[in-house]
């Protein structure tokens, strides 16, 4: 009877592997996680210089004569910064509206507004699909863009995007 008293032995099962293997994985994982934490894989990305176009319509002509070649211009919503402004048209603002007479769709102009074309240049960073300003904005041709800018803003929409290739 003096073995039986000997104490706990404890005896190995199938149960008791698996656990310590789940452990051994799991501080392996770790391990490995905390070495690479240092170290990235993104590729930095180097930025060049774009010149897209915005179209506002139907500005008020107090606001659209003060939009002025050199101002810094911003997304009004989520504050991102839009570039420069390279150069300003302003023209007569107009409007699809239906001709009574004919029947057809005609573009009438719209009294005391203007339409502003924008010429806006700044460094973006431009994969095969997007283009991004280096504030996070992404620049889409026909994307509805909310301007604001010393003294004026305004909606409006991308109209032409120009990326110069850096080969050529």
């Amino acid at each position: 009877m003096s073995s039986k008293n000997q104490g706990f032995r404890w005896k190995l099962n199938v149960f008791d592997v698996i656990i310590m293997a789940v452990v051994l994985v799991a501080a392996a994982a770790l391990i490995i996680v905390w070495r690479n934490s240092g170290r990235s894989n993104i590729s930095v990305m180097e930025s060049r210089p774009v010149r897209y176009r915005i179209e506002i319509n139907g500005m008020v002509p107090d606001s659209a004569i003060a939009i002025e070649s050199g101002d810094l211009i911003y997304d009004s919503v989520k504050k991102y910064a839009l570039g420069t402004v390279q150069d300003v048209t302003l023209e007569p603002a107009r409007r699809l509206s239906k001709d009574m007479e004919t029947g057809r769709t005609i573009l009438a102009e719209i009294p005391d507004r203007l339409t502003a074309v924008i010429d806006v240049v700044c460094d973006c960073y431009d994969s095969e699909s997007t283009v991004s300003t280096t504030s996070g904005y992404t620049l889409r041709v026909g994307q509805n863009v909310f301007v604001a800018g010393p003294g004026y803003a305004g909606s409006g929409y991308i109209v032409s995007i120009l990326r110069e290739d850096v080969e050529s």
